[in-house]
Protein backbone atom coordinates (compact mmCIF):
# COMPACT_ATOMS: atom_id res chain seq x y z
CA UNK A 1 0.00 0.00 0.00
CA UNK A 2 0.96 3.62 0.08
CA UNK A 3 0.96 3.99 3.90
CA UNK A 4 1.86 1.73 6.74
CA UNK A 5 1.42 2.49 10.38
CA UNK A 6 4.83 3.94 11.83
CA UNK A 7 5.52 3.12 15.63
CA UNK A 8 8.46 5.79 16.65
CA UNK A 9 9.85 4.67 19.52
CA UNK A 10 13.18 6.59 19.37
CA UNK A 11 12.91 8.25 22.51
CA UNK A 12 10.13 6.22 24.29
CA UNK A 13 8.25 3.38 24.12
CA UNK A 14 5.38 2.92 22.09
CA UNK A 15 2.16 1.03 22.48
CA UNK A 16 -1.32 0.87 20.12
CA UNK A 17 -4.06 -1.74 21.39
CA UNK A 18 -7.20 -2.91 19.65
CA UNK A 19 -10.09 -4.97 20.92
CA UNK A 20 -10.90 -6.17 17.77
CA UNK A 21 -14.90 -5.49 18.54
CA UNK A 22 -15.67 -6.15 15.05
CA UNK A 23 -14.78 -9.66 15.62
CA UNK A 24 -17.69 -11.67 15.95
CA UNK A 25 -16.65 -15.53 16.27
CA UNK A 26 -12.75 -17.35 16.52
CA UNK A 27 -12.76 -20.87 15.70
CA UNK A 28 -9.95 -22.67 15.07
CA UNK A 29 -8.01 -22.49 12.17
CA UNK A 30 -8.36 -18.64 11.86
CA UNK A 31 -5.59 -17.08 10.78
CA UNK A 32 -3.93 -14.04 11.97
CA UNK A 33 -1.36 -11.79 9.60
CA UNK A 34 0.52 -8.77 9.15
CA UNK A 35 3.56 -7.40 7.69
CA UNK A 36 6.64 -5.52 9.88
CA UNK A 37 9.22 -3.86 8.97
CA UNK A 38 12.14 -3.11 11.67
CA UNK A 39 13.56 0.55 10.58
CA UNK A 40 15.66 0.82 13.88
CA UNK A 41 15.74 -1.94 15.84
CA UNK A 42 15.60 -2.52 19.82
CA UNK A 43 12.70 -4.80 20.43
CA UNK A 44 8.87 -4.88 18.78
CA UNK A 45 6.35 -7.28 19.40
CA UNK A 46 2.82 -8.12 18.51
CA UNK A 47 0.89 -9.63 21.31
CA UNK A 48 -2.38 -11.19 21.52
CA UNK A 49 -3.18 -9.51 24.60
CA UNK A 50 -5.21 -11.89 27.34
CA UNK A 51 -6.32 -8.56 29.41
CA UNK A 52 -5.12 -4.89 28.52
CA UNK A 53 -6.27 -3.29 31.85
CA UNK A 54 -4.16 -6.04 33.86
CA UNK A 55 -0.94 -5.86 31.41
CA UNK A 56 -1.70 -9.59 30.44
CA UNK A 57 -0.67 -11.03 27.65
CA UNK A 58 -1.36 -14.37 26.08
CA UNK A 59 0.78 -15.19 23.40
CA UNK A 60 3.62 -12.52 21.44
CA UNK A 61 5.75 -12.65 18.65
CA UNK A 62 9.07 -10.19 19.40
CA UNK A 63 11.66 -9.11 16.81
CA UNK A 64 14.84 -8.09 18.67
CA UNK A 65 18.54 -8.13 17.17
CA UNK A 66 18.43 -11.09 14.90
CA UNK A 67 15.93 -12.93 17.24
CA UNK A 68 12.17 -14.31 16.93
CA UNK A 69 10.75 -14.57 20.29
CA UNK A 70 7.69 -15.94 21.61
CA UNK A 71 6.19 -18.26 24.82
CA UNK A 72 6.60 -21.81 23.94
CA UNK A 73 2.97 -23.56 24.01
CA UNK A 74 1.02 -24.13 27.61
CA UNK A 75 2.55 -21.65 29.53
CA UNK A 76 4.56 -18.50 29.43
CA UNK A 77 8.30 -19.69 28.91
CA UNK A 78 10.39 -17.50 26.13
CA UNK A 79 11.66 -19.29 23.56
CA UNK A 80 13.73 -18.06 20.04
CA UNK A 81 11.56 -19.56 17.30
CA UNK A 82 13.41 -17.85 14.53
CA UNK A 83 16.24 -15.78 13.41
CA UNK A 84 16.85 -13.00 10.95
CA UNK A 85 19.60 -11.55 9.78
CA UNK A 86 19.48 -7.44 10.08
CA UNK A 87 23.03 -7.04 7.92
CA UNK A 88 21.63 -9.43 5.50
CA UNK A 89 18.50 -6.38 4.77
CA UNK A 90 16.25 -8.71 6.36
CA UNK A 91 14.31 -6.38 8.10
CA UNK A 92 10.75 -6.66 6.56
CA UNK A 93 8.92 -9.77 7.54
CA UNK A 94 5.04 -11.24 6.54
CA UNK A 95 3.65 -13.19 10.01
CA UNK A 96 0.85 -15.37 10.43
CA UNK A 97 -0.71 -17.42 13.42
CA UNK A 98 -2.88 -20.25 12.29
CA UNK A 99 -4.74 -20.49 15.64
CA UNK A 100 -5.50 -23.74 17.01
CA UNK A 101 -8.04 -23.40 19.83
CA UNK A 102 -8.36 -27.04 21.22
CA UNK A 103 -4.41 -27.20 21.29
CA UNK A 104 -4.24 -23.73 22.83
CA UNK A 105 -1.56 -23.24 20.65
CA UNK A 106 -0.70 -21.00 17.24
CA UNK A 107 1.30 -21.87 14.46
CA UNK A 108 3.81 -19.29 13.80
CA UNK A 109 5.22 -18.88 10.28
CA UNK A 110 7.43 -15.71 9.47
CA UNK A 111 8.83 -14.89 5.84
CA UNK A 112 11.37 -12.42 5.32
CA UNK A 113 10.06 -10.48 2.58
CA UNK A 114 13.33 -8.70 1.13
CA UNK A 115 14.97 -12.45 -0.24
CA UNK A 116 11.63 -14.62 -0.12
CA UNK A 117 12.82 -16.53 2.60
CA UNK A 118 11.40 -18.66 4.87
CA UNK A 119 12.33 -18.13 9.01
CA UNK A 120 9.74 -19.93 11.01
CA UNK A 121 7.52 -22.63 9.28
CA UNK A 122 4.32 -23.49 11.32
CA UNK A 123 6.30 -23.61 14.67
CA UNK A 124 3.94 -24.07 18.25
CA UNK A 125 3.61 -21.27 20.01
CA UNK A 126 1.29 -20.01 23.06
CA UNK A 127 -2.52 -19.09 22.79
CA UNK A 128 -3.29 -19.42 26.89
CA UNK A 129 -7.16 -19.05 26.05
CA UNK A 130 -6.97 -16.32 23.94
CA UNK A 131 -10.74 -15.28 22.51
CA UNK A 132 -11.10 -11.63 21.97
CA UNK A 133 -14.71 -12.34 20.93
CA UNK A 134 -17.23 -9.77 22.63
CA UNK A 135 -14.43 -8.80 25.83
CA UNK A 136 -12.77 -5.40 25.27
CA UNK A 137 -10.32 -6.33 27.63
CA UNK A 138 -8.86 -8.90 25.17
CA UNK A 139 -7.55 -7.83 22.05
CA UNK A 140 -4.22 -7.43 20.14
CA UNK A 141 -1.30 -5.15 20.92
CA UNK A 142 1.58 -3.47 18.87
CA UNK A 143 4.45 -2.77 21.41
CA UNK A 144 7.97 -0.85 19.92
CA UNK A 145 10.56 -0.10 22.99
CA UNK A 146 12.46 2.71 23.31
CA UNK A 147 15.08 2.76 20.54
CA UNK A 148 12.73 1.36 17.93
CA UNK A 149 10.95 2.45 14.73
CA UNK A 150 8.60 -0.62 12.82
CA UNK A 151 6.86 0.14 10.08
CA UNK A 152 3.07 -2.03 10.87
CA UNK A 153 0.62 -3.18 7.70
CA UNK A 154 -1.88 -5.07 6.55
CA UNK A 155 -3.29 -6.82 9.25
CA UNK A 156 -5.65 -9.34 8.83
CA UNK A 157 -7.97 -12.10 10.84
CA UNK A 158 -9.08 -14.74 8.52
CA UNK A 159 -11.63 -17.49 9.08
CA UNK A 160 -10.20 -20.99 8.04
CA UNK A 161 -10.41 -21.65 4.52
CA UNK A 162 -13.02 -23.28 2.85
CA UNK A 163 -13.28 -26.52 0.47
CA UNK A 164 -13.86 -23.38 -2.22
CA UNK A 165 -10.49 -21.90 -1.93
CA UNK A 166 -9.12 -18.54 0.92
CA UNK A 167 -11.65 -17.08 2.70
CA UNK A 168 -12.55 -13.57 2.46
CA UNK A 169 -10.64 -11.62 5.59
CA UNK A 170 -13.21 -11.50 8.86
CA UNK A 171 -11.23 -7.96 9.61
CA UNK A 172 -8.64 -6.02 7.72
CA UNK A 173 -6.34 -3.32 8.63
CA UNK A 174 -4.05 -1.30 5.61
CA UNK A 175 -3.96 1.69 7.34
CA UNK A 176 -4.93 3.63 3.99
CA UNK A 177 -6.31 6.48 2.71
CA UNK A 178 -9.21 7.74 3.32
CA UNK A 179 -9.76 5.75 6.60
CA UNK A 180 -5.94 6.74 7.87
CA UNK A 181 -4.69 10.61 7.18
CA UNK A 182 -0.70 10.77 6.81
CA UNK A 183 1.64 12.03 9.17
CA UNK A 184 -1.33 11.67 11.24
CA UNK A 185 -1.55 9.41 14.87
CA UNK A 186 -4.84 7.33 14.74
CA UNK A 187 -7.46 7.31 17.30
Amino acid sequence: GQQSLVLNASTGRRMIQNPLAGLKSLESGTTISFQVQILQESHFNFQLAKDFTKGQTASFIGFEKGKILAYQPGGFTEFQAGAYDPAASQRRFRVSLELDIPGDRCLLTVRSLSDDKLLVDRTPIALSGWNPVGDSHKGILLDARTGTIAAFDDLQVREPQSTSGESPASMQFRFESPDYRNQMDIV
